[in-house]
């Protein structure tokens, strides 16, 4: 079966945007809860997704008023999201990664993440653009890494080590897909559709109450 690294290679192949190295979430802590962010998307879920994200301190945007909504996001962000979702826990061992330093914003998630087999290996390279696959992947070792049919998606085959993630993703409605039979394994993912994805699974796996149509446009996620 293919390594996860597989999924990290193509990224970095297909990634439209170049990723700056001295990008970073803001890792301020926010007083008030308001979004005021001046580039906010246009489409609905995507605003609700991105106020629910702050709302809940998962982000605080990244500068000078700028949430950055069709920036790609990079693997160290993705994991601080997915750790501030889960409630911010300390990691109960040491940093396992290799190109991590410690004290990095985002040394505590990427630890605990590994901890909690959401990613592995000694290396993590954070400034790597994430792609949908490795998004998924990481949702679906979060949520346990529950078994699944074969995904609906012509371009996911069975073999592919991220085929049961995706299966899973469509299953539940986590995911929608480029179209309703193309998922885009390796397309990489914007900042807007990271907090989404977090959106929809906060509502279908962490909250009672759960969003019935969770999206507005399925084109996009």
């Amino acid at each position: 079966m293919k390594k996860i690294t597989s999924l990290l290679l193509a990224g970095l192949l297909c990634a439209n945007l170049a990723v700056p190295a001295l990008a970073a979430e803001n890792t301020a802590a926010s007083a008030e809860t308001t979004v005021s962010f001046t580039d906010m998307p246009t489409n609905p879920e995507f605003v609700t997704a991105i106020n629910w994200a702050v709302e809940n301190n998962i982000t605080t945007g990244m500068y000078d008023g700028l949430f950055m909504p069709d920036y790609t996001c990079n693997i160290s962000q993705i994991l601080t999201f997915i750790w501030r979702m889960s409630g911010s826990l300390e990691p109960e061992g040491g940093n396992p990664f290799k190109d991590v330093p410690d004290g990095k914003w985002y040394a505590k998630p990427a630890a605990w993440a590994h901890e909690k087999g959401i990613v592995t290996g000694d290396m993590l390279h954070p400034e790597a653009p994430c792609t949908r696959a490795m998004t998924v992947t990481y949702l679906w070792r979060l949520a346990g890494s529950p078994s699944e049919s074969d995904s609906p998606f012509s371009d996911v085959k069975s073999t592919d080590d991220y085929a049961q993630a995706v299966a899973w993703g469509a299953q539940t409605g986590l995911i929608k897909g480029i179209t309703p039979t193309i998922f885009g394994p390796y397309n990489t993912c914007k900042r807007t559709h990271i907090v989404t994805f977090l959106y929809r699974y906060n509502n279908l796996f962490l909250n009672e109450s759960t969003d019935e149509n969770p999206s507005e446009n399925p084109s996009d996620t």
